[in-house]
């Protein structure tokens, strides 16, 4: 098999199968943090809450890779490759790349209007729906939020459980009022030498409001990643993404 037949199939593979995983595990620790909110087991959906945002950050890593990737589809190791070799900082320079890229189409390999026009039977007004400007919003609709340090911080910190705390004023006691009915993920922020902290919301309307929240987001995330990967899979198929620059 070609390098560029193994990525097509692998994309198919990903919206058939892989792409489902976030999605399956994000409903298994929703449908648990609902059950022990109305028990009112508040350390369990603490842990939950924290472990559902942790899933809706790495659809939005995962999500960025596969952009990142296609924008390098041509290289030896193709999208496959690229996926399986980047390093940390990578996706987010790229996310950044994107919301400043004056031609996101081409950045991201993906074939012209006119090759679309030509080898696809396109419902709807193509001329309004596919630019880049809308690919473009609809990326950043998507993506943005991994752009904040605090949110890719937040995940890098969930991985390790022993980082979250009830009471962080027992860390900073400068912190003032603190609501005990949340969680906090800690934090440091290094240019400040600063101790910081990024709260959850747990009890009340609050917290399942946060929760929904999550799983729409990873439900969302991962509706629009395999939206465009099995477009990229038909263009590998049909030899129409452009090279990349």
């Amino acid at each position: 098999m070609t390098q560029v037949e193994v990525d097509a199939a692998f994309l198919r593979e990903y919206v058939e199968f892989s792409s489902l995983g976030p999605v399956t595990v994000a409903e298994c620790l929703h449908a648990r943090l609902l059950e022990a909110h109305g028990n009112q087991d508040f350390t369990a959906v603490a842990h939950l809450q924290v472990r559902l945002h942790a899933e809706m950050v790495l659809s939005l890593e995962t999500t960025g890779a596969f952009l990142r990737a296609y924008s390098q589809w041509d290289d030896p190791d193709g999208i496959l490759g690229s996926l399986l070799s980047y390093a940390p900082g990578d996706v987010p320079k790229f996310i950044e790349k994107l919301r400043t890229a004056r031609d996101t189409l081409s950045l991201l390999c993906l074939p012209t209007k006119d090759d679309v026009l030509a080898h696809y039977d396109v419902p709807g007004p193509i001329e309004t729906a596919y630019t880049s400007d809308e690919l473009k919003q609809e990326i950043m609709d998507t993506c943005n939020m991994y752009l904040s340090e605090d949110v890719r911080g937040a995940y890098n910190k969930m991985k390790h459980g022993g980082l979250c705390v009830r009471r962080p004023e027992m860390l900073r006691p400068t912190l003032g009022k603190i609501d005990h009915g949340d969680v906090y993920v800690m934090l440091y922020r290094k240019a400040a030498k600063l101790l910081d902290f990024a709260c959850f919301c747990v009890t009340g309307d609050a917290g399942r409001r946060m929760a929904d929240k999550y799983i729409n987001n990873i439900r969302e995330i991962t509706r629009r990643s395999k939206g465009l990967a099995g477009f990229v899979a038909s263009c590998l198929e049909r030899n129409l993404l452009r090279p990349s620059k």
